[in-house]
């Protein structure tokens, strides 16, 4: 193999890298509890985590269709606690 056959293999491997389908959301399951990072962010911005909880996790187990569907739920619920 030349030297040239060897960078445009390797060109062709990080073009292959770069064109790979995005990460695949899924639904919020029903038994999702915030993380720590999620509670302090809605401390953090006058929200009691306790009070919202519910009512968040009761919304999107209910809706339906491609907008129940999320890739980070923790940046969902920042979202709309914002």
């Amino acid at each position: 193999m030349h030297i040239s056959d060897a960078r445009t293999e390797s060109s062709n491997k990080v073009n292959q890298q770069s064109h790979r389908a995005p990460a695949r959301g899924t639904r919020l399951s029903s038994d999702w509890l915030p993380s720590d990072a999620d509670r302090q962010f809605a401390i953090e911005n006058g929200l009691k985590p306790d009070t919202v909880v519910d009512a968040f996790r009761d919304y999107w187990i209910a809706v339906s269709g491609n907008n129940a569907v999320k890739c980070d739920w923790s940046a969902t619920a920042e979202l709309v606690q914002t």
